[in-house]
């Protein structure tokens, strides 16, 4: 088997009000996007990342990557939205036989066991994602005649979705 991870660092820091994006923020003296890299890089001495980045980003991109990396990843243009950045992740990969990982940039916080788990159970799986218990409590938006209310539900019935996502 061989082993991608699809880090999608599309953003451009529009929600954050910021002139940088989130991904290339330092924490501890480095980008969080390196932060992440670093870990899957960690996890498996043969990983294959492929960056998916906004063009406005890519030099700047490229310039931090040599800085920080020693074994450079693949980098592609992002798409207009996530589903078509992810898109454009998996067409630099070809064959048969591949774990990929969908994996969120400004999400470091991930220890390699989390990471060679995930990837070791899609191996007999063909698909795993990971799911965390809501701590929250949430509520239910119902409309009825024109107005809206809304009404407690279990969190117990409901996971949050975390990545990496992994599939055969």
């Amino acid at each position: 088997m061989k082993y991608y991870a699809i880090i999608v660092a599309g953003g451009v820091g529009s929600r954050m009000n910021s002139k940088l994006p989130k991904q290339f923020i330092d924490i501890h003296k480095k980008p969080i996007i390196i932060h992440t890299i670093e870990a899957f890089y960690q996890a498996f001495d043969e990983m294959n990342i492929i960056v998916v980045m906004n063009d406005e980003y890519i030099d700047y991109w490229q310039e931090i990557s040599q800085k920080y990396l020693k074994k450079q990843p693949i980098t592609v243009s992002g798409g207009k939205t996530r589903f078509h950045s992810v898109k454009n992740g998996l067409s630099q990969i070809q064959g048969q036989n591949h774990i990929i990982g969908i994996h969120d940039s400004v999400r470091p916080c991930l220890s390699v066991q989390f990471i060679q788990s995930i990837y070791k159970k899609a191996e007999s799986a063909k698909a795993v994602i990971p799911l965390i218990p809501l701590k929250d409590s949430i509520r239910k938006v119902v409309s009825e005649k024109g107005t809206s209310t809304t009404v407690a539900v279990k969190r117990s019935d409901y996971l949050l979705v975390q990545t990496p996502q992994c599939f055969e």
